[in-house]
This record gives structure tokens, C-alpha cells and sequence, in this order.
């Protein structure tokens, strides 16, 4: 955590270790003796009331959970706190979770309550909260942001008749590799020469591993496992396509970082890609578990260099002109200071986009 922004100034990073949790015990002898007596979860107990004291020490005017699922487990403490609470929704909490957990469910919709802003990664996003979530007028969109200093290419495709095709994500039902290899099925059988390389880890590797064997798919695709953001970096310098086939997300940070790298991408019209790409324009979507459109798709970008580097050069445009760093951080600002000032978010329409 001191690596990503103790040297930022402005930032200070305060960590919730034992040693200050014990030295809080000590000086609060009260909270203990209440905990004993009338908690029934000691440890719960005195672990919020230590997470609340160190909360109220830093004074916040705003305190930002940055998933909603860390909102919940903070529930205690936000229904104590006097400044202003925001809490972001990204993906899995509220797009799975809320569907298979009643008790999830229940404490989301209090969130939505107690809290005074909800940060929505996508429109598609915004759509999947508002049944839990009575108070419209707290929701505003910041889209994903990502470093196009760092996510860029720089040097000139070396062009192969093998085709190089890059998947990064983990390996969970999320991401959709399953149903994709049978894309690979069909792009094999049109007589496509590709490596289909899927970056990343999971509960699903076995499944996945077993059915590329079943598809014969052994020489076509090759598992890399979890690799470092520099390797990534460096993996879609040579690769010719991305393909993200999941069957959901928030917004898919490693496609913003696929475009940026000027890479033509195929994805499904998943959570908000639909709001990142344009289809034919600067990328390419098909719907959801649509397997022979993904390879249609994948076989077209295999034989159009062309169109290719069209795709590429206007993903790269898109990405510095719409989800650059600045306007995310611009964005969040005006939501913080609507808050701390007004108490209630006053963004026009064309803000929110």
C-alpha cells in the first residue's frame, strides 16, 4: 500500500494493524467492558469500534468505499459516521451476489440507504442497482480509467500468418472461456492459423483445461496462468486481437488497456462494453454466449490486417479522449465537493456521461 501512494503527496496511508488495535483496547477500557457484557460477537464488536475510532481520527469530510461489497462489511461504522459516504459499484458484488444471497441483498439495499452518493462504473451498472435503490438522484456514472502513458505501443506490429490472439482475465464463469473455445472450434475448422493465449487463474482452470483437450485445442491455445502488469504490457505489444468473451462485467479495465495498446478488440456486449466500444468503429461486439458470431468476428480481424489497424487507431483515440485518468479524477471531484458543499449531488445529464 506505502509502494502505490506513500509518495504521492497529499496522500497518507493509514493501515488497520494489530498493534494499533490493541493500544485502542487499552486506552478504551469502556468499549471492552460494554463488549463483554452486552455483545454477543466480542471480536466483531471491538474490531468496528476500533474501525470507527480510526475512522473519526482522520476527521474525512467524504469516506469513499470503492466496492460496495467492502460498504457492507462496513455497515456499522457508516451508520456512525457524520461526513459523507460514497460507495462504488463495479461487477460481481451486484451482478451475482444480490441474485444468490438474501442476506447480501438485504444489507445492499440499507447501504443504498445510509449512504449519500453511489458511484456506477457503466449506465449498465446504474440499470442493475436501481431495483435496490429507491434514492435515484444519488447515482452518477464515472467511467474506468486507465494510463495510456503506460498502455501504448511502441514499436510496429510484426506481422505472422499465425495469428496471435490475447485473452486476460481470470478464470471464473465470469469471463465466458468455456463457451469461447467452441469459437476456437470454429476458427480452427475455417482453416485460421492461431495461438489463443489466455492470461490469468482460477476455479474454472480445470474445466477449461479439459474441454480445449475434449475440442482438440491443445496445439491452438496455451494457459499462461497470472502474470505481472508488466508482462501483460508486453504480451499485448505482440499480440494481433484481444478477445474478451465474458458473459458479464462492470467495465473491463484490460480491454480500455487492449485499446489503448491499439488492438483490435472482440467482445461481448457484457455489462457496459457496449458503452466502450463501437461496434466496427473502434472495436468489434457480439452478443452474449454467441459462439459462432465471436468466430466470425475473430476470423474477420485474422484476415483484414487493414481493417485491423483501423480498429486499432481509433480504440487509441477513444480511450485517451474518454477514459484518461484526468476525467476520471475531474469527475470524482465534482461529485466530492457537490457533496461537502450541497450535501446531495447536482450533476446535469451531460455530466454523468
Amino acid at each position: 500500500m506505502h509502494d502505490l501512494f506513500g509518495a504521492q503527496p497529499g496522500v497518507k496511508v493509514v493501515l488497520l494493524n494489530m498493534t494499533k488495535l490493541v493500544l485502542y483496547l487499552l486506552s478504551h477500557p469502556f468499549v471492552c467492558f460494554h463488549a463483554f457484557f452486552k455483545e454477543k460477537d466480542l471480536r466483531q464488536y471491538l474490531l468496528r469500534r476500533f474501525r470507527l475510532h480510526l475512522i473519526e481520527a482522520q476527521k474525512p469530510d467524504i469516506i469513499h468505499f470503492e466496492f460496495s461489497g467492502i460498504g457492507i462489511d462496513y455497515l456499522y461504522e457508516i451508520e456512525r459516521l457524520s461526513c459523507k459516504k460514497v460507495a462504488s459499484c463495479r461487477g460481481s458484488a451486484e451482478k451475482v451476489k444480490l441474485l444468490i444471497f438474501e442476506e447480501r441483498k438485504e444489507k445492499f439495499i440499507q447501504l443504498m440507504k445510509v449512504i449519500d452518493a453511489v458511484h456506477c462504473v457503466s449506465h449498465d451498472m446504474v440499470n442493475t442497482i436501481r431495483p435496490y435503490c429507491k434514492q435515484q438522484e444519488k447515482i452518477f456514472v464515472n467511467f474506468p480509467s486507465i494510463d495510456a502513458n503506460f498502455f501504448y505501443r511502441k514499436k510496429n506490429k510484426t506481422r505472422s500468418a499465425t495469428k496471435f490472439i490475447l485473452s486476460v482475465g481470470r478464470m471464473t464463469f465470469q469471463k465466458g472461456y468455456t463457451n469461447a473455445l467452441l469459437a476456437a472450434k470454429l476458427l480452427k475448422e475455417s482453416g485460421v492459423r492461431f495461438t489463443w493465449v489466455i492470461v490469468g487463474s482460477g476455479n474454472k482452470y480445470e474445466e477449461i483445461v479439459f474441454k480445449l483437450h475434449q475440442l482438440k485445442l491443445e496445439n491452438e491455445v496455451m494457459l499462461m496462468g497470472a502474470k505481472s502488469r508488466q508482462r501483460v504490457r508486453s504480451l499485448m505489444e505482440g499480440a494481433d486481437i484481444f478477445f474478451l468473451p465474458s458473459v458479464y462485467e462492470g467495465i473491463a479495465n484490460v480491454v480500455l488497456e487492449a485499446m489503448a495498446m491499439e488492438l483490435p478488440v472482440v467482445a461481448t456486449k457484457s455489462g457496459g462494453m457496449a458503452e466502450v466500444i463501437d461496434h466496427e468503429t473502434d472495436g468489434l461486439l457480439t452478443e452474449v454466449h454467441d459462439y459462432a458470431a465471436m468466430a466470425s468476428c475473430l476470423e474477420r480481424l485474422c484476415d483484414d490486417e487493414v481493417f485491423c489497424d483501423h480498429l486499432g487507431k481509433n480504440a487509441r483515440k477513444k480511450i485517451t479522449a474518454c477514459f484518461n485518468i484526468e476525467t476520471q479524477i475531474t469527475k470524482f471531484e465534482r461529485a466530492y465537493k457537490a457533496l461537502k458543499l450541497n450535501g446531495h449531488l447536482l450533476f446535469t445529464q451531460d455530466a454523468t456521461t
